[in-house]
This record gives structure tokens, C-alpha cells and sequence, in this order.
């Protein structure tokens, strides 16, 4: 199952839980797909230790990260 659908669903089944996608994928199309999923976040998986503990604590704090 790709990150998409699983946001879809874990949305469906609990839509406070807020999901912050770790993808490879640079492209802003797949980007778009997360936001339309209801995903709180986008990230790529070269982000560093400090981008992905930031990432966190701002969806966390109720921000959405689209980067």
C-alpha cells in the first residue's frame, strides 16, 4: 500500500490523527496528492535530523508542511 491510500485510510478511520509523509518522490504532483489525502505534512526522506524533529513539532502544533 503507498503512503496515499494509507493517509486516505488511517484519515478515514480517524480524521484527528495528523500524518506526516516521508517520501523520495520530489515531484508536486505527488505533493498535491498527500494534501488532497489529508495528510498534516509533506517531507523528503533526505531531510535532515533537525528538518524531520521541526516537521513533526509543527504538525504537532496544529501547522500544515508542505515544503
Amino acid at each position: 500500500m503507498d503512503g496515499i491510500t494509507a493517509t486516505r485510510l488511517i484519515r478515514k478511520a480517524c480524521p484527528a490523527t495528523k500524518v506526516l509523509l516521508l517520501s523520495i518522490m520530489v515531484n508536486t504532483k505527488y505533493r498535491t496528492a498527500a494534501r488532497q489525502a489529508g495528510a498534516s505534512g509533506y517531507l523528503l526522506k533526505e531531510a535532515t535530523r533537525l528538518e524531520l524533529v521541526t516537521a513533526i513539532r509543527q504538525v504537532l502544533a496544529g501547522k500544515r508542511l508542505f515544503e
